[in-house]
């Protein structure tokens, strides 16, 4: 700036004297001639001004060679009487053009009161320096800045060197826009010389760091170093500088309060006239927003929002990582699934907020069960998963797996509510089961229902016997899925007694497998398979379809016979349940199906096991429970949920003896079920005296060996059209 301002001294001084010669030019050609001569002889030298006309035209050269305009005029008037070759360029004008026109024709914004009134100031001597805009020929406008003298020499004349400021405005615009962009700028913005000293800072620079400017004024950056980076990292920063001359990047300060936050950094050097780095100019933004969002996508994606335990996206890049160490390190590793034990109980009796009370206080216990090293994370539902990593044999999981299983059967007090659960937990160890995490993970799942189903609350490891069952039930859901395709499977119907009169009454329809290459295949094997593996909805509904038919046939035969169908728990849950439908659509009365469920289904109560329930109920479709005695059913239940029968479970049957302990219970269940208005069926009758007992006792019905083995319905059909009197028994 003060390099400018001299330079526009100097200029104006020139402008001033070139003024000067000119006057004098005009006024005594000859005098002038001589004074420059005589200047000139001042150091040794000589000129020879020749004559008049020379000299003339010399100045004249002068003048027209001037850059800046320049303007002789009367200041009565403001008539032009003389101009230079620059004012005629700069206007469009002939110089004869310019000669018949005024300063009020070239400046519009010029009013002659006010062009006299300044007169009178430059009068007394002093000289006037302004800016104002000429027109040119075209119409179009320009800035300009003038000088004007008053002289006189024999009569007045006001003269004036005027410049064409066009750059300097549009110069000046751009540095004002540039220092109105720098101090609002949204960023903050520091300045500093080679030595790294802060001359400059913006306001955004204030608000964010919470220092003033002149807090920084001649300070290094160093002021705002949170201790966060280590030397080398400043140490690469400005390596970076010094070879390219920009840098770019995240790096986390301190404010005046002390908080440290993170900014994105952009520093860029400033080359002086020789290309040498002379400033440096920071960029910078709080990003502080921007990386709390991205915490908490990351929380998002990683945490699990109920236990704040790492997730199953987490826990599969842990393992790959655990993994990839005990590869390198030669260690061992073990993956432990663990499942809440009868979890679903306190979600369906308190409530989903207190089961996520319990699943927090449960993974706070999984958290101090296990080193600090290990890993904890939620599956999803009532699943846990544990990483116990750098093991170098399994004595660790021997410690930590009972004492998990200790501390998740104490009580858990859910604001005023006490709940009771266990764990069951499954076990499996890299790299001795399996060497990638799919494997380990399936195996651990496989060892955690094997825990399951030896009583829960208990740890098993896996096992290659696992696997092989494993195999075997993965080999049975895809045959399966082909068998229902292909029609392999079979309906039988096995006859239902009246025990009072021999008479067949009902039939149960029960499914068969028959394997083209293994032959005929046992229910107990296949349909577990189909509930684990969800195929049994599509089998179920198979086998409704045809037995809803068969019954509607038979009872063309015997008034109010009816068709007894066993119903999977699976089924309730699934949306695909359409039993009731397809009885409306086949136009089948209800009161020709009866359907058997478990106990354990009663207990569940849920709404959507209720609802599909009643659903049937409302069809006419009667209830029968099975297996009783083997679950844990309460008179409750029963009289909720209107059943209709209750089968007394073969393993009371087989060793029904006079005056035993199956006999005297098979008495009682008869009695309860008769004085709840529920009729009884007895299954498994094999001999003559197990009937005897049972009708002695009050059975309603019977099934059995003893009566018929399962048949398909055309025998059904046959023996009921052959037998219409009482059935008598075989053999």
């Amino acid at each position: 700036m003060a390099a400018a301002a001299l330079l526009q001294i100097v200029t104006m001084a020139l402008g001033a004297l070139v003024l000067l010669l000119l006057l004098l030019y005009l006024l005594a050609p000859a005098r002038v001639g001589r004074f420059i001569a005589r200047i000139l002889r001042s150091d040794n030298r000589s000129l020879h001004w020749g004559d008049s006309a020379q000299q003339l035209q010399i100045f004249r050269a002068l003048i027209d060679n001037a850059v800046d305009m320049i303007e002789v005029m009367d200041p009565a008037t403001g008539r032009l009487l003389d101009v230079n070759a620059a004012a005629c360029r700069e206007h469009g004008y002939t110089r004869e053009e310019l000669l018949g026109m005024t300063v009020f024709d070239l400046d519009h914004s010029l009013r002659r009161e006010d062009f006299a009134t300044n007169l009178q100031h430059l009068r007394d001597g002093e000289t006037f320096i302004g800016q104002s805009r000429h027109r040119r020929k075209d119409g179009s406008e320009f800035p300009i800045e003038v000088s004007l003298k008053y002289v006189t020499l024999g009569r007045d004349y006001l003269v004036a060197v005027v410049r064409d400021i066009s750059e300097r405005k549009e110069s000046d615009e751009a540095l004002r826009l540039a220092a109105l962009v720098y101090q609002n700028s949204h960023e903050g913005m520091m300045i500093t010389d080679n030595d790294s000293r802060i001359i400059d800072v913006n306001r955004r620079f204030s608000e964010v760091t919470g220092y003033a400017r002149a807090e920084v004024i001649g300070k290094t950056p160093a002021v705002l170093h949170s201790g966060r980076q280590a030397p080398e990292f400043y140490k690469a920063m400005w390596d970076t500088l010094k070879t390219q001359g920009h840098w770019e990047g995240e790096i986390w300060n301190r404010r005046k309060s002390g908080e440290v936050y993170p900014e994105w950094l952009a520093i860029n050097g400033v080359p002086d006239r020789k290309g040498r780095m002379y400033r440096w100019v920071a960029q910078f933004s709080d990003i502080s927003d921007k990386k709390q969002a991205e915490e908490q996508i990351w929380i998002k994606a990683n945490i699990d929002n109920v236990t704040g335990l790492p997730n199953r996206s987490m826990f599969a890049d842990r393992l790959k990582q655990e993994l990839a160490r005990a590869r390198r390190n030669g260690s061992m590793l073990a993956l432990v699934f663990l499942d809440l034990d009868r979890f679903k109980e306190v979600n369906d009796t308190l409530g989903h907020d207190m089961g996520d009370l319990l699943l927090r206080q449960a993974g706070l216990r999984l958290r101090e069960s296990v080193r600090v090293t290990d890993t904890v994370a939620r599956l999803g539902g009532d699943e846990f998963i544990i990483i116990l990593n750098e093991l170098h044999d399994t004595s660790v999981v021997a410690t930590i797996a009972p004492k998990i299983i200790e501390r998740l059967s104490a009580p858990f007090e859910l604001s005023g509510h006490t709940a009771f659960v266990g764990a069951s937990l499954g076990i499996t160890i890299f790299p001795t089961d399996g060497l990638t995490p799919e494997v380990l993970l399936k195996n651990a799942d496989q060892a955690m229902y094997m825990a399951k189903k030896e009583g829960r609350s208990r740890f098993s490891y896996f096992t290659p016997a696992m696997q092989q069952q494993v195999d075997r039930k993965a080999r049975i859901q895809r045959e399966l899925r082909d068998a229902i395709d292909s029609d392999q499977l079979l309906v039988l119907y096995q006859p239902v007694v009246d025990l009072r009169t021999g008479q067949i009454v009902k039939a149960e329809a029960l499914v068969r497998w028959q394997h083209p290459e293994q032959g005929l295949i046992s229910p107990s094997l296949f349909i577990p398979v189909a509930e684990e593996y969800g195929l049994v909805v599509q089998l179920g509904n198979r086998v409704f379809r045809d037995a809803a038919g068969v019954a509607r046939q038979l009872q063309s035969l015997r008034e109010n016979f009816k068709i007894s169908i066993n119903r999977s728990p699976v089924h309730f849950d699934s949306k695909g349940d359409t039993w009731a439908a397809d009885l409306e659509t086949a136009g089948i009365d209800g009161s020709a199906v009866i359907i058997e469920i478990t106990e354990g289904l009663l207990l569940a109560a849920r709404t959507g096991v209720q609802t599909r329930l009643q659903a049937l109920l409302d069809a006419g479709v009667q209830v029968a429970l099975d297996d009783f005695g083997t679950g844990y059913s309460s008179l409750a239940c029963l009289k909720k949920f209107s059943i209709s029968y209750i089968k007394i479970d073969q393993s009371f049957v087989q060793n029904l003896a006079p005056g035993n302990q199956d006999h005297s219970i098979c008495q009682a269940m008869i009695t309860m079920a008769h004085n709840l208005g529920i009729r009884v069926i007895a299954e498994g009758i094999e001999t003559e005296a197990q009937r005897a007992l049972l009708a002695q006792a009050g059975c309603d019905f019977g099934q059995g060996f003893l009566f018929a083995r399962p048949m398909p319905a055309a025998a059904l059909e046959a023996l009921l059209r052959e037998a219409p009197q009482p059935f008598t028994v075989e053999g």
